[in-house]
């Protein structure tokens, strides 16, 4: 049994949704309960519009993708609703690529320019 133990994780995270907590999480769970039933609505045509049987070999590792993709996407979901520090990041990592972008522009720019910018600065002062 330990040696099973070694490929679960450290812990276990406990979640507690709340979807009445907020607007915003309240559409979260709508957009999820809507992508569960397109793939649920992708299962039912292959197997009826199609013809597809059900334990054909695609339609299972169809399912099993779904089934390891959406875990994640369900963790990944979660965290951006909770966790205020995961929305942080990305808000910091949305300025940096601003300011690198800025940046770039500054360094493109010629000497004639940057002389041109010091003198309406200097005037408008």
């Amino acid at each position: 049994m330990h040696v099973l133990g070694q490929f679960t994780p450290h812990d276990w995270p406990e979640f507690d949704w709340r979807p009445t907590a907020s607007l915003k999480r309240w559409l979260a769970m709508l957009l999820i309960t809507y992508f569960l039933f397109l793939v649920e609505l992708g299962t039912f045509y292959l197997k009826f519009i199609l013809w597809i049987p059900p334990l054909y070999f695609l339609c299972v590792i169809r399912l099993f993708f779904f089934l390891l993709a959406d875990g994640v996407a369900m963790r990944e979901v979660f965290e951006y609703l909770d966790n205020r520090e995961y929305q942080r990041n990305e808000n910091k990592k949305i300025n940096r690529a601003e300011a690198d972008v800025e940046q770039e522009t500054s360094q493109q720019e010629g000497p004639a320019d940057k002389k041109a910018e010091r003198i309406s600065s200097t005037n408008t002062q």
